[in-house]
């Protein structure tokens, strides 16, 4: 029983030895700490510049009428009216000048005296940059803009539908259209 006792002890003693390597060997391999990250930063975008165009007498065109009713209307009136907005990009920094862009144009919240009951018959057209002849957009235009550089122009075709009936004529004679354009640089 000696035997199987000196036995028995010398395999929990190798046991242990053996563990004890093993110990050694998987510490040695262990690393001191190192972290690696991935930057991420968001770029800011300015805000939409919202604002609220009244088609009324100060356009200097005259009043508006239907597409194609001027020969039939009094005199000095007209079938579209023509709005130009210069637009420049400013940037907070210096670094930025130069930077391109792609200016955007939405025209939206269309009435008729306050109110959009008749809204359907506004159409509203936009071209930006480029060159309009007469009432013609000419399609030619660009919306690249840059950053601290030259204004670009929006120009916006206003025209009205024919009324329908003599009520819709009603509501809708010597009143104001009035429209929201949004102006957004995408970057």
């Amino acid at each position: 029983m000696k035997k199987r006792g000196l036995v028995l002890g010398l395999l929990i003693m190798l046991a242990v030895v053996v563990s004890g390597f093993t110990y050694a060997f998987w510490a040695s391999s262990v690393t001191g700490n190192n972290s690696n990250a991935t930057g991420t930063i968001t770029i800011g975008e300015g805000n939409a510049v919202a604002t609220t165009v009244v088609v009324g007498n100060q356009t200097g065109a005259g009043p508006l009428v239907p597409v194609g009713l001027v020969s039939v209307s009094p005199e000095g009136s007209v079938d579209y009216v023509i709005l130009q907005f210069s637009v420049t990009w400013t940037s907070a920094s210096a670094l930025a000048n130069g930077y391109q862009g792609t200016l955007g144009f939405n025209p939206s919240n269309v009435l008729i005296d306050d109110a959009d009951t008749n809204a359907g018959l506004v159409t509203i057209t936009y071209q930006i940059g480029g060159t309009v002849t007469g009432g013609t957009l000419n399609g030619d235009g660009s919306t690249q803009i840059l950053a601290d550089g030259g204004a670009v122009t929006i120009f916006v075709k206003v025209t009205l539908g024919t009324p329908a009936t003599q009520a819709v004529y009603n509501q809708v004679a010597g009143k104001n259209i009035t429209f929201t354009g949004t102006f957004t640089v995408t970057v």
